[in-house]
């Protein structure tokens, strides 16, 4: 072969393995020592989003993170030391268009014909879809495992001679053997002798149809006792081409018992119908009764044949029975539970009201079979029901509101005074629940607490904040009474409320009065005391600083003096204005008499906040007043105690802000002082 011959032909080679590299699905690149890249496929090209030409010459740490660059450089090494194919799995992001593939990369050394190690080959393939089909596949079997081995029922592998190859839990404790004994144990040893001949039927099956039971049989515990169980089984093909046989073994225990209980419960169920207050009978398909108990024909008077010889309906009110039929059969034709109340003749000729509450029956293969129904004897309850009316009826005059419900709380009647309280009219509450007045103002627990006392006491007793027609608030003194029949049920709720507002507008027209100050209208000295209080364990609560301040007025005792007291009222209500507008909606202003003012400055995290607050209150204050077409000013003097720096004791944080306020006036005032115990005792020596 000539030179040129062989040219070609390495050139003809080369294009063949450039297009096979190009076309192949898998990442491909080439590595020199330093891992700077030398060559790499289109699929590599995707990664980093740029063509090869562009990756030539650079590394990863051009293309990716620092990170993921040392991963590759690390795994580059590994292969580079171990001198042969190195693998391993990594996630990686397409630069092109952001989605993630796990790859199973392999990495070779490449040498050049003389051995010398030049560089190294990648190849990544993307084994994103195997590795979740993997992952699910030993999901699906850990689960079906999870049933197999958790499942309540008996699960058993025998060969065809019924020796046991594998078994569940379950099945172990079916059988009551250790799991080394049962292995070598088989089908027959567990079976009695006396079903070898239901046995045989079961085998018989297998063969035909692939599969047996269910079959009911016992097996012989290793104590001896017999368990009755139920089996199902099917016949499969081993991989080794024999025939095995896959077993479910149910322990019927539970339910033999039950059969058991449900027979002696029909027995209990006759004799309990025949012994007890209500009145039961059945039907048929054919709508027509075919059983009474002996508490209805001893109501009736009738002996069971003459009662089902006859309708019904015929010891039924003239009045009710049209009403009783429709409902009978309309329920009997939708197969739907009913109840209905309806007046039948007693034997001695008086006619009881009954309340009938019938439902469909139906055998234990779901077929329709009649109806069931039970009656008692309500004509007590009908009576109580009536005397409430009457009851309700006495309200009518009197000057409170009466509201009465139903037992599920909905409006059945008010009375007149009721429109005079609410606004509302009879017809416009009626059917609606008392919740139509609710004010808002009462929260979740005042309600339960409430209900809670009807439950246990019958009765509640106190006052609410309701709301009229009109949308106003108003105060009201309420009473609900429970009202229940012979039975103890509730049939009724009884409301009598009657307007309060007046006296509570009274009670807080009172409390201002003790409260507040008459002048400036800013809470007093009682009142600062309990915000004191509140502020102090407030202050605990959110492990934060208060602020004291006890405010003396500079230049307030001249204006009083020469321009008058009236003069003197209006400085001092100016200044309470000032300070209100100054301090935040949490903090609190009193005044404690005179011209002297408390303000409590709350939820303070550091010292400057309470500087800033004390410097706008001192900026407030000093601000030119104009009192009888007259300028004036005043100043202040601020004494502050902190607390929890000093004591928690409201009298002493405020004997304390005394003491720093006075500090402050002999340091000439219009400015602010904290208290500080060692300066105060030299002021006091």
């Amino acid at each position: 072969m000539t030179l040129g011959l062989i040219n070609d032909k390495l050139i003809a080679d080369g294009a063949f393995l450039h297009t096979l590299v190009n076309t192949l699905p898998d990442l491909i690149w080439l590595k020199d020592l330093d891992g700077v890249y030398l060559a790499c496929n289109p699929r590599f090209e995707r990664f980093f989003g740029a063509k090869e030409k562009d990756i030539v010459g650079r590394t990863d740490y051009d293309f990716v993170d620092k990170e993921l660059a040392d991963f590759f450089r690390e795994h580059d090494c590994k292969a580079m030391e171990k001198d042969g194919p190195s693998r391993n799995e990594e996630w990686i992001t397409y630069a092109d268009d952001g989605h993630r593939e796990l790859l199973e990369t392999l990495k070779t050394p490449m040498r050049d014909s003389q051995g010398k190690l030049i560089g190294i080959l990648g190849i990544a393939r993307d084994i994103t879809e195997r590795k979740r089909a993997e992952e699910a596949l030993r999901e699906s079997e850990e689960k079906l495992r999870g049933l197999y081995e958790l499942s309540p029922l008996g699960i058993a592998l025998t060969d065809m001679n019924g020796r046991y190859i594998e078994f569940n839990e379950a099945f172990r404790k079916i059988t009551g053997y250790p799991v080394d004994e049962l292995k070598e144990l088989d089908y027959w040893t567990l079976t009695p002798q006396q079903y070898e001949g239901q046995e045989a039927a079961q085998l018989d099956s297998l063969s035909r149809l692939g599969r047996y039971g269910p079959y009911v049989k016992e097996y012989r515990r290793k104590d001896g006792n017999l368990i009755p169980i139920q089996l199902n089984g099917t016949l499969i093909a081993g991989k080794d081409g024999k025939k095995y046989i896959w077993s479910i073994v149910e322990d019927i225990t539970e339910r033999k018992a039950a059969e058991l209980q449900t027979r002696e419960s029909e027995l209990q169920y006759r004799t309990l119908a025949n012994s007890g207050q209500a009145l039961i009978w059945t039907s048929g398909t054919d709508k027509l009764c075919n059983y009474y108990n002996n508490v209805w024909l001893n109501f009736t008077g009738h002996s069971l044949e003459d009662e089902v010889g006859r309708s019904w309906t015929e010891g039924v009110h003239p009045d009710d029975i049209n009403r009783c039929v429709a409902v009978y059969e309309s329920a009997f034709d939708r197969r739907e539970n009913f109840s209905m109340d309806y007046r039948l003749r007693r034997h001695d000729g008086e006619y009881r009201w009954l309340q009938d509450d019938g439902c469909p029956r139906f055998n234990s293969q779901g077929e329709f079979i009649g109806y069931i129904g039970y009656c008692l004897d309500i004509t007590e309850r009908k009576r109580t029901e009536e005397n409430l009316k009457i009851t309700a009826s006495v309200f009518e005059n009197t000057q409170e509101a009466v509201l009465i419900t139903d037992a599920n709380n909905t409006i059945i009647d008010v009375n007149p005074a009721f429109f005079q309280v609410t606004g509302y009219t009879r017809e416009e509450v009626l059917g609606l629940k008392p919740t139509v007045l609710s004010s808002g103002r009462q929260d979740k627990a005042y309600y339960e607490a409430m209900w809670q006392a009807l439950q246990q006491k019958k009765a509640w007793r106190g006052e609410i904040w309701n709301r009229r027609k009109s949308g106003e608030v108003y105060a009201e003194l309420l009473s609900i009474s429970v009202i229940c029949d012979d039975y103890g049920k509730v049939v009724r709720y009884v409301g009598v409320f009657s307007d309060i507002t007046h006296i509570k507008e009274h009670e807080a027209k009172l409390s201002r009065i003790a409260n507040y100050d008459a002048l400036t209208g800013i809470p007093n000295r009682l009142l600062l005391a309990d915000r004191m209080r509140q502020s102090i364990a407030q202050t605990f609560r959110e492990q934060n600083m208060m602020a004291v301040c006890y405010i003396d007025l500079d230049g307030f005792k001249p204006i009083n003096d020469t321009m008058g007291h009236d003069a003197g009222d209006k400085v001092l209500v100016e200044i309470a204005r000032r300070i209100e507008n100054t301090i935040r909606g949490g903090d609190t202003v009193a005044r404690l008499g005179g011209d002297e003012f408390v303000v409590l400055l709350l939820g303070l995290e550091r010292y400057d906040e309470c500087a800033t607050s004390l410097e706008r209150l001192l900026a407030a204050i000093s601000q030119p007043l104009i009192v009888k077409s007259r300028a004036c000013a005043v100043s202040a003097s601020i004494g502050v105690s902190l607390y929890p720096l000093t004591e928690e004791d409201p009298d002493i944080l405020l004997r304390h802000a005394d003491q720093a306020m006075y500090a402050a006036k002999k340091s000439g005032g219009n400015r602010f002082h904290i208290y500080d115990r060692i300066q105060s005792n030299r002021l006091n020596d």
